[in-house]
């Protein structure tokens, strides 16, 4: 093996890593959109140490996030995500 087909089976297993958490991320139920958007500017502007951090988040933190979300209702989070007061609305 070659050191830039070592290279590119690297590359290639760091781009199917971003697929799958962008995949997991995506359609979480317990993230608001916010969360979804920072999360895939992690992992895909950190390109193998996103996806891990991310990927780790999703699999540890999953289960009981998706507990609460049931419990609470998905919805019901985004609707008062939404209506919270703007931390940017003084003035200077």
């Amino acid at each position: 093996m070659t050191f830039s087909s070592v290279l590119l089976s690297c590359a290639g297993g760091a781009l199917l890593l971003n697929v799958i958490v962008s995949i997991g991320v995506v359609f979480s139920n317990y993230l608001s959109r916010r969360q979804k958007s920072a999360q895939l500017l992690l992992v895909w502007l950190l390109p193998l140490l996103g996806g891990v951090i991310i990927g780790l988040f999703l699999t540890v933190q999953g289960p009981s996030l998706r507990s609460h979300a049931n419990t609470v209702g998905a919805t019901d989070l985004d609707d008062y995500a939404a209506n919270l007061p703007s931390s940017h609305s003084h003035e200077l």
